[in-house]
């Protein structure tokens, strides 16, 4: 299939290129509505604040079973967790299963249901947590 070109032409007046050249000015100088007021990171574990009071926080604990604390109290227990296990003693996590339990404002207790039982312990495991979700 063959492309073609097709050329349009089109007069641009003076106050189009105005209007263009204000509509840009204003781009450049427009506040955002939604912006990060605090960030904090130490170790493993950290967060960032926004503007509109969301809150993305995280961590990462080793372990069969743990209290996760949260750098920053949630408004509420309607935030969304995520949680995942890697595994530190060679080869690949293939069976694991976290369960989330006591989800408070403070923190989550989160459990190693199930692991791959090839010679590792629970403590072979590292759980990475992340939360999102509005700040108190």
């Amino acid at each position: 299939m063959a492309l073609t070109q097709i050329t349009v032409k089109t007069k641009i007046t003076a106050s189009t290129l105005n209007g263009i050249i204000d509509a840009v000015n204003s781009l450049q100088t427009a506040t955002p509505n939604v912006y990060v007021t605090e960030t904090y990171a130490s170790g493993t574990t950290g967060y960032r604040k926004w503007s509109n009071g969301f809150i993305e926080q995280w961590g990462q604990l080793h372990g069969a079973s743990y209290q996760v604390t949260f750098p920053i109290a949630m408004s509420d227990t309607s935030y969304y967790i995520n949680s995942f296990v890697t595994c530190n003693n060679g080869g690949a996590t293939s069976h694991a299963m976290i369960i989330h339990n006591s989800k408070t404002a403070t923190g989550v207790q989160l459990h190693l249901g199930q692991y791959e039982a090839s010679a590792r312990t629970s403590s072979d495991y590292t759980h990475h947590w992340e939360i999102k979700g509005y700040c108190a």
